[in-house]
């Protein structure tokens, strides 16, 4: 279920989709951390969610010592996902403009 899109709040741990309009930027991931002056946003993968190491290189910086923070100044939307307890999507909230093939995605998922 599509949530009212006025009480967007992303906090720690939230799961959020950034899109960009070159698809192939486009990123999914857990929310570590976000720096109002930069406008950039820390993400990681939730496979690995405390393993360093083991996380994808793309959220990581070059020397592999931290996380890498993605800038969303140009981002056309982001879709922040709700998830139940089991980690199933249960509703989502969509800020900006969404791609409508991850759109469509979301809305199978949920059936």
């Amino acid at each position: 279920k599509k949530e009212d899109d006025n009480s967007f709040l992303i906090s720690r741990n939230d799961i959020i989709i950034i899109n960009f309009k070159n698809e192939e930027k486009n990123i999914l991931g857990y929310v570590e951390s976000f720096d109002d002056n930069t406008h950039k946003v820390r993400l990681f993968d939730a496979r690995f969610p405390k393993l360093l190491d083991a996380q994808p290189k793309k959220f990581k910086v070059t020397s592999g010592k931290s996380r890498r923070e993605f800038g969303i100044g140009s981002a056309i939307g982001i879709i922040k996902l709700n998830l139940d307890i089991v980690g199933n999507i249960k509703s989502y909230q969509v800020i900006g403009n969404a791609k409508s093939e991850l759109l469509d995605f979301i809305k199978e998922v949920i059936k």
